[in-house]
């Protein structure tokens, strides 16, 4: 998994790792000076509605330029509204469960370590991205970035 920071001192360990095969997770939060170089080594980009390429204005926008540099999976994430994938060439959407939000910070990073967590163990792309959605709905409704976890079931919530 790659965020895009801190790119002087990662790039040359992702261009290796993505040499020897290895998938790369893009959190795409917003559109980084150094993004264009990261996104020719990700296979999976799962951004934030805010990460918007120069000149792209929308959603579908950007899932059609992601996937025209490569990039097999694909989805943007919307807060509550339904998030909208590519699972290579093909559009899908992911409803979000309404919930009374006590707090949302981090709630991007449990969706991208969940994604990663349900990818790894050979669920397919929509399927642990639908897992981390349910992950990450869960952890906003408690206070901090941990206390989710007391109420987790192993399962997806």
């Amino acid at each position: 998994m790659a965020d895009g920071f801190y790119a002087a001192e990662t790039l040359g360990l992702l261009r290796g790792f993505h040499a020897r095969g290895g998938a790369i997770c893009l959190d795409g939060g917003s559109w980084k000076p150094e993004t264009e170089a990261l996104i020719s080594l990700v296979s999976i980009a799962i951004c934030s509605e805010r990460f918007r390429p120069p000149g792209i204005n929308t959603v579908e926008d950007t899932l059609d330029y992601v996937a025209a540099r490569g990039v097999s999976y694909a989805a943007i994430t919307r807060g509550e509204s339904p998030i909208v994938g590519c699972d290579q060439g093909r559009r899908f959407s992911i409803p979000i469960e309404p919930v009374a939000a006590v707090d949302t910070l981090a709630a991007g990073d449990i969706l991208h370590g969940a994604f990663c967590w349900y990818f790894l163990r050979g669920e397919n792309f929509e399927g642990s991205l639908r897992a981390a959605a349910r992950v990450s709905t869960l952890s906003v409704r408690y206070l901090g970035c941990r206390e989710w976890m007391a109420h987790f079931d192993g399962e997806g919530c």
